[in-house]
């Protein structure tokens, strides 16, 4: 069911904001909303509860012995994409650290990723491989670029942070199909598009109510 309303909300979100493209989904059972679907690039964005308080060292570890197949860790770009979808005050990405105003809309839209503390959505990337990056968000601040620790490499490991994890498997997730749905119609010009997101949440709606 919270997908279901994550559907509807996310077609109002599409007519309100240019930016907001973010929608979540279930991975394993039904409610769990442990997948976040960015419509622009197509990526599917693991929860960072998963990852939570694991370093970047510790995830390369387990995707190494098999304990998130279907996962890999996003290169920087993806992560550039996943920022520039959210959040209306990020206009270009470099290398650069930024600490900006947001608006409250992209902060709800960024907590579809996963808390893991309070009103903080922190998830840890790299860049080119190496060091241990921040792209984050708490009420009205978004912050991307920022190097964690940088004689601990990526090793860092706090509670207020998950690492970020992207797949196109769709097939991995009880909820795929939708995804793929939903990647197919963002394809479409765009008052279509809204058009049919919310069709599609009506629809699946009261097919779940009977």
């Amino acid at each position: 069911m919270k997908w279901i309303f994550s559907i509807v909300t996310a077609g109002v979100l599409f007519a309100g904001s240019a930016n907001a493209k973010l929608m979540e989904f279930d991975l394993e059972s039904e409610g769990d909303g442990l997948v976040t679907l960015d419509t622009n690039s197509g990526l599917m964005w693991l929860d960072l509860t998963v990852t939570g308080g694991k370093s970047i060292s510790q995830v390369k570890a387990m995707l190494a012995n098999g304990e998130l197949e279907g996962w890999r860790l996003p290169v920087a770009q993806d992560v550039y994409d996943l920022a520039l979808s959210t959040f209306s005050s990020l206009n270009d990405i470099s290398t650069t650290y930024m600490y900006l105003n947001t608006d409250a809309e992209d902060i709800e839209q960024f907590a579809l990723m996963g808390q893991n503390v309070g009103f903080y959505t922190y998830g840890q990337y790299e860049i080119d491989g190496e060091g241990t990056y921040l792209l984050g968000a708490f009420p009205n601040k978004v912050t991307i670029n920022y190097q964690l620790d940088y004689y601990n490499g990526q090793d860092v490991n706090r509670d207020y942070d998950g690492v970020f994890l992207v797949s196109t498997n769709y097939d991995m997730a009880i909820s795929g199909s939708d995804m793929e749905n939903i990647s197919g119609i963002t394809d479409v010009p765009t008052p279509l598009a809204f058009a049919s997101l919310a069709l599609m949440g009506m629809l699946t709606s009261r097919r779940k109510q009977q």
